[in-house]
């Protein structure tokens, strides 16, 4: 602790190192602490050998007590360096839907000008940063008033979108977008025979259906002409870490749809006591695209949620159409951008000029031949 500060605050780079009271990421873990699934040690162990293992990014992971060594909130960070400029986020890279600190107290009666306070002590025991860039921040963690929400500087540009399943099926069910089309493609699937919904138990079941889904999607961003696991393989990497992780503590949620042992459909979610956030779906296309296997898939994981009594499908961040047709709730999110230096000021300026060249038609449809070109040169394996 340095001069008055009220706080003790630690900074930890490997997430072996953390402190036994961060939440685990295990299902129906018993911990005193208000957070999301997203800021477990299990996904920070994924993201350390992913994200965290490239040269440009040091994870900071912060954890801050009272000055009675009580508890008070951690915080899983990490600085990005690109073009001299260095950037404070969570550890995220469009990998988590919703960024949020650990909370072990009540910040109701916190004010703005605290929290400020608490964001610069922090960055005083940090490496330097040019920029702080905290995104999709939620109002809620558990049933604590987010801290951070408080000092949002703007809303997030997409939501996050959930399903309340703690009603009467047929209820539910008559809720859902398009689902006598749904259950009409289900029934046709059933016709064909050699039909199997699972939920992979075993290393050997979680290995093939996340290939499936890796493929899948790969698939799919090819045909979209946005850039994917070729151009980012530390999300392929985290995804396939991260399975491992949450699969060992059983909070992993890894369904699929097969027929005659082909998997169709794939859909990756974790189990957060009694919410289940689906992170990542895909489908096999040409012949099979007529059966809309995916929504097949997203509609029995529904069904089987609410039969084991959950009380929340979340789907995550994202404006998708199908997202907001088929949920009944929406998280709205926050973010927090503030230039520290010179340097960032400028930078922050530069991205602002950027951001509105690309909302123009010409970028939109000019962007997608970008990653054509890219793939002509280096094609998909």
């Amino acid at each position: 602790m340095t001069g008055m500060s009220p706080y003790i605050i630690k900074i930890i780079s490997d997430p072996e190192a953390l402190s036994p009271l961060w939440p685990q990421g295990g299902l129906n873990e018993s911990n005193k602490a208000q957070s999301y699934i997203f800021q477990s040690k299990a996904f920070l162990q994924a993201w350390a050998k992913s994200y965290g293992a490239r040269s440009d990014c040091q994870m900071l992971l912060v954890e801050i007590y009272k000055a009675s060594n009580e508890p008070l909130l951690f915080l899983p960070l990490a600085l990005s360096q690109q073009r001299g400029i260095s950037t404070l986020t969570f550890t995220d890279h469009d990998v988590c839907d919703y960024n949020a600190p650990i909370l072990f107290d009540d910040f109701s009666t916190w004010s703005k000008a605290q929290i400020l306070n608490l964001i610069k002590e922090i960055c005083s025991k940090l490496p330097p940063v040019d920029i702080i860039d905290f995104q999709k921040m939620p109002q809620w963690v558990g049933n604590e008033l987010n801290p951070l929400f408080l000092i949002a500087s703007h809303s997030h540009a997409e939501a996050g979108h959930f399903s309340t399943l703690n009603q009467p099926w047929p209820q539910l069910e008559k809720s859902l977008h398009r689902i006598k089309n749904t259950k009409q493609r289900y029934r046709n699937l059933l016709r064909m025979g050699g039909f199997e919904f699972k939920i992979a138990e075993s290393d050997e079941e979680r290995r093939a259906f996340i290939a499936a889904l890796i493929a899948q999607k790969q698939r799919r961003f090819v045909e979209t002409n946005v850039p994917g696991f070729q151009e980012h393989p530390e999300k392929q990497q985290f995804f396939e870490q991260a399975t491992d992780y949450f699969g060992q503590a059983q909070s992993l949620h890894l369904a699929a749809l097969l027929m005659n042992g082909e998997i169709i459909a794939t859909l990756w979610g974790l189990l957060d006591g009694k919410t289940y956030f689906g992170m990542m779906i895909s489908n096999e296309a040409g012949h099979w695209s007529k059966y809309s296997p995916g929504m097949v898939l997203h509609y029995l994981v529904m069904q089987d949620l609410h039969k084991h009594g959950f009380d929340i499908l979340d789907l995550g961040v994202g404006n998708e159409a199908w997202k907001v047709n088929m949920c009944d709730g929406v998280r709205v999110l926050h973010d927090y951008k503030a230039a520290l230096t010179l340097k960032g000021r400028l930078a922050l300026s530069a991205q602002s000029l950027l951001t509105g060249l690309r909302s123009t038609r010409i970028w939109q449809a000019i962007r997608p031949l970008k990653w054509r070109l890219l793939r002509l040169v280096k094609p998909s394996k």
